[in-house]
């Protein structure tokens, strides 16, 4: 299971300067926490339009835009923020601009040292004069001259003013519509809340990258690349360090443009345009970093500077006691945290010894794929994965292993279980051969009893024990229920015996007998006169009898006879 589904925003949510702010999935799960991203930069994506007023020529309608860098992201801009009609640069008229805009605007304001011109304006510029983020600016007319000066108010105080929507797509629900807005609690000129932005086709797996231009007004971050939290805490806290990557952050910076570069195993699957880089660290602690060739990813170009940010670890000295570790500095809101288990998994650098006394048993490790049997292993490593089943496929032009890999606990895979999965496959698979990863078809079941309880028994208790029994949960004795999501795999054909040897433990069951035995829909009575229901090599049986989702299966039971 995902940690958190799309977010739905009944009404807007507001930023805050003080730090993040959370957008909740439909069952209160938090699914992003974004803020203001660098609210000081803003007063440079604003810029004033000015023109003649219709009925007093002498004086301006001043507008505030939004126009950011190459124009605001899936909306028509610039986008009118507030509207000042018919001011005048003369002192003592009831509209003088420096008057109306110091009390009214938000976002501009009009400095002490300002003198008006000695005559108003008559032509104006058709592009927008853009605000400084510090300073002010002259606004000249047609002919260069300077008739007004504005600068920017105190860009802190805007984030209040900004909020999020998102608008949730029918025909796939982990899609969503992201709208940034500007939503005071009255508008100048304009009518609010005004839309800024709107980020289209957004999930939990992209919405991350689409966020990270200074001229975008928000910062997101997304829980997507967390594990399933249906794993135990053993599972969590217990990696294998042989698939361990370096933590480090790389920027390379060439003629002002800095980009950045990850950090790969190896670099067998890199692209010649990947920028990605392998960390190599020596017996005496010294790490060197190598590049692609060109071939396989990307060469540095010459004169690029590099610039590292990296952690190191410090082996089995990092196994901390319990109740060791109080401090949090990841995240500001956080004042204090505690560790009730005692840590592990530190695992100190092999010595020369070791190295030599393990290599001649390293080669007697397989460590490549070629059988569908080394792809379902290699899969099956992951500790989220429960079983996988491989068959390979001609594709046209090469053959695909077509993966299909059951997490615990049901469900679809989630993107961040994808994403590892295909990178440790493509650590053992053979080289010309694709991988494509699929989550399992689950085969919803329609099974109805009719059932004879005695008439010592009350007709509820039996009921409630045969759902029990014939449930997907485990029972209050440690006994799973008969379709509980482990009893089944791929391929794995549901008879009607195992149902009726089931029903029959249940205290109180005369006699029970199936009347409709089925895939749900199928309408057939092929599957109860045969007592089988075969499937297909990548389909899972599933019987969940929840009525919030009907279409995973349904049990219904005709009671009979009993109190």
């Amino acid at each position: 299971l995902p940690i958190a589904g799309a977010p739905v925003t009944p009404s807007i949510v507001r930023l805050s300067l003080a730090g993040y702010v959370s957008l909740h999935d439909p069952n209160g799960f938090i699914s992003l926490i974004l803020k203001a991203n660098a609210p000081a930069s803003w007063p440079a994506n604003l810029g004033v339009f000015a023109k003649a007023n219709a009925a007093h020529p002498g004086n301006v309608d001043l507008t505030v835009v939004y126009n950011p860098p190459g124009g605001p992201t899936g909306v028509p801009g610039p986008v009118a923020v507030e509207s000042f009609p018919n001011l005048s640069v003369k002192p003592g008229d009831p509209t003088y601009a420096p008057n109306q805009l110091n009390v009214l605007s938000r976002f501009i304001q009009v400095p002490p040292g300002y003198t008006p011109p000695a005559t108003p304006p008559t032509s104006f510029p058709s592009v927008p004069t853009m605000l400084p983020n510090t300073g002010a600016v002259d606004l000249r007319d047609g002919g260069g001259h300077p008739y007004l000066t504005l600068q920017p108010t105190n860009p802190l105080a805007w984030p209040s003013s900004i909020g999020v929507l998102t608008e949730g797509l029918l025909d796939d629900p982990s899609v969503f519509n992201l709208l940034v807005v500007y939503a005071p609690s009255s508008g100048v000129g304009v009518s609010v809340p005004v839309l800024l932005e709107q980020f289209n086709g957004v999930s939990l797996d992209n919405v991350s990258a689409l966020f990270t231009s200074p001229a975008q007004l928000i910062r997101v971050e997304t829980f997507s690349g967390e594990p399933n939290p249906s794993l135990s805490a053993y599972d969590l806290i217990h990696y294998d360090a042989n698939h361990a990557l370096p933590a480090i952050t790389l920027t390379g910076t060439l003629n002002g443009i800095s980009t950045t570069w990850t950090p790969q195993p190896d670099l067998l699957a890199s692209a010649a345009t990947d920028k990605n880089f392998v960390v190599e660290v020596e017996f005496d602690g010294n790490a060197h970093l190598r590049f692609g060739d060109g071939v396989n990813g990307f060469r540095p170009v010459s004169g690029t500077t590099f610039t590292a940010a990296y952690r190191i670890g410090n082996g089995t000295a990092g196994n901390v006691g319990a109740e060791k570790l109080v401090l949090f500095a990841g995240d500001p809101r956080i004042e204090s945290c505690i560790n009730p288990l005692p840590a592990s998994g530190g695992v100190d650098p092999e010595t020369t010894d070791q190295i030599r006394r393990r290599a001649p048993q390293a080669f007697m490790t397989q460590e490549r794929a070629i059988t569908m049997a080394d792809y379902e292993r290699v899969t099956e490593m992951n500790s989220q994965v429960e079983n996988a089943v491989a068959t390979p496929r001609w594709t046209g032009s090469w053959y695909t292993v077509f993966i299909t890999a059951e997490p615990y606990g049901r469900g679809s895979m989630t993107p961040a279980l994808i994403k590892a999965l295909r990178s440790n496959i493509n650590r053992f698979r053979l080289a010309g051969q694709d991988i494509q990863l699929e989550s399992p078809e689950y085969v919803p079941l329609e099974i109805v009893l009719s059932v004879c309880v005695d008439p010592d028994y009350f007709q509820s208790d039996v009921e409630e024990a045969l759902l029990a029994v014939l449930g997907n949960k485990v029972l209050p004795n440690g006994q799973k229920g008969l379709f509980f999501p482990d009893n089944f795999t791929f391929g794995q054909a549901v008879y009607l015996s195992p149902v009726y040897a089931a029903a029959r433990t249940v205290a109180g069951v005369q006699a029970v007998a199936a009347t409709l035995f089925q895939p749900q829909g199928a309408n057939t009575k092929i599957y109860l006169g045969t007592g089988k229901i075969p499937l297909g090599p990548f389909q899972i049986a599933r019987l969940d009898n929840d009525p919030s989702f009907p279409n995973h299966g349904q049990l219904t039971l005709v009671m009979q006879g009993g109190k």
